[in-house]
C-alpha cells in the first residue's frame, strides 16, 4: 500500500462527497476501484486514517446492532476530513433530525406492535421512544 497514493485518492473523495461524513466501507471500496489502490486492506487503511492529521475516523454508537437497525441508526465507522468537521450548530441540527427520524420510527414501531397486539415490543418502544424524548428535550436545552 502506497501511502501517498492512498492519501490523495482519500483526500479528493472526501473533498468532493456530498455529506462531510463518509462510512468507511465506501472510501474503501472507492480506493479498490483503482489499481493502484486495489490491494488496500481495510485495517490497514483504518490504522492509515486514524494517524494521520488530516482525517478523523468516528466510531459508532455503542448500541445493539439489531436495535440500531430498527431505528435506522448506522453502527459504521465514518471518516471526515478534519476540514469538513461540521460546526456544533450543524452537529446539534444533523442530531435533532436524526432523533426526529427514530422517533417517528418508533412511533411506527408502537402502532404495529399495537395491531399485532405485540406488548412487549410496544413496551419496548414506547421505553425507548421515553428515552428519545429526553434526549430531544436536552437538545432543546443545549441548542
Amino acid at each position: 500500500m502506497e501511502l501517498e497514493i492512498v492519501e490523495l485518492r482519500c483526500l479528493t473523495y472526501l473533498q468532493q462527497a456530498s455529506s462531510p461524513t463518509v462510512p468507511l466501507s465506501r472510501l474503501l471500496a472507492h480506493l479498490r476501484q483503482s489499481d493502484d489502490c486495489g490491494e488496500v486492506v481495510e485495517t490497514e487503511l483504518l490504522d492509515f486514517l486514524r494517524g494521520h492529521d488530516l482525517f478523523q475516523v468516528f466510531d459508532p454508537m455503542p448500541m445493539d446492532a439489531n436495535e440500531a437497525r430498527q431505528l435506522g441508526i448506522s453502527t459504521e465507522l465514518r471518516v471526515v476530513l478534519v476540514t469538513r468537521v461540521p460546526t456544533r450548530a450543524e452537529t446539534y441540527a444533523l442530531m435533532k433530525e436524526t432523533i426526529a427520524g427514530m422517533a417517528q420510527a418508533l412511533d411506527t414501531a408502537i402502532r404495529d406492535a399495537s395491531q399485532r397486539e405485540d406488548f412487549e415490543l410496544r413496551r419496548k418502544a414506547e421505553t425507548l421512544l421515553f428515552r428519545i424524548e429526553d434526549l430531544q428535550k436536552k437538545l432543546a436545552a443545549q441548542g
